[in-house]
C-alpha cells in the first residue's frame, strides 16, 4: 500500500536531574500499513561533555540516559532530532525536553569549629570546642 510515516514533533516535561533510565514518554508516529516502526536518536545532547548523551531510546520510550546532562540553570529546554523507520521509509521530528527547576542544595562535608561556644538547653554547662 505504502504512503508516509506520520511523526510530528513531541514535547514533554522533565523534572532536571531525574535518574538515568526514567522514562520521559513515548514516541508517536504512524505507518499506514501498520509496519512496526523503530526510532533512532539522530541529534543528541551530551551538555557536560563526558561523551554520555543525554537521552536513549527503549523501544517507542524515551529514556534520561545521563542525568548529568539535565541542568535547568544551563539548558532549560533540549531538542533533540529522532528518525522513526519502518525499514523502507523514514521520518524526522524535534522532540523538546522541557526541564523543570529541582531546588537543589548543597551538601556539607564537613565542619570546623574553631573556638567557639556553645549554650545546650537543659544543661549547666558551656564547652569550648
Amino acid at each position: 500500500m505504502g504512503g508516509t510515516i506520520t511523526f510530528l514533533g513531541q514535547s514533554f516535561t522533565l523534572s532536571e536531574n531525574s535518574d538515568n533510565e526514567t522514562i520521559i514518554g513515548a514516541l508517536d508516529a504512524t505507518q499506514p500499513d501498520n509496519k512496526p516502526l523503530t526510532f533512532t536518536i539522530i541529534n543528541n545532547i551530551d551538555s557536560d561533555g563526558d561523551g554520555n548523551s543525554a537521552f536513549s531510546i527503549d523501544g517507542t520510550n524515551l529514556l534520561v540516559n545521563d542525568s548529568d546532562d539535565l541542568d535547568y540553570e544551563t539548558n532549560p529546554n533540549l531538542n533533540i532530532t529522532i528518525e522513526a523507520s519502518d525499514g523502507e521509509l523514514t521520518s524526522t521530528a524535534t522532540i523538546t525536553v522541557n526541564l523543570s527547576d529541582v531546588e537543589e542544595f548543597n551538601i556539607i562535608e564537613s565542619v570546623t569549629f574553631l573556638d567557639q561556644s556553645f549554650t545546650l538547653t537543659g544543661l549547666t554547662q558551656c564547652r569550648h570546642i
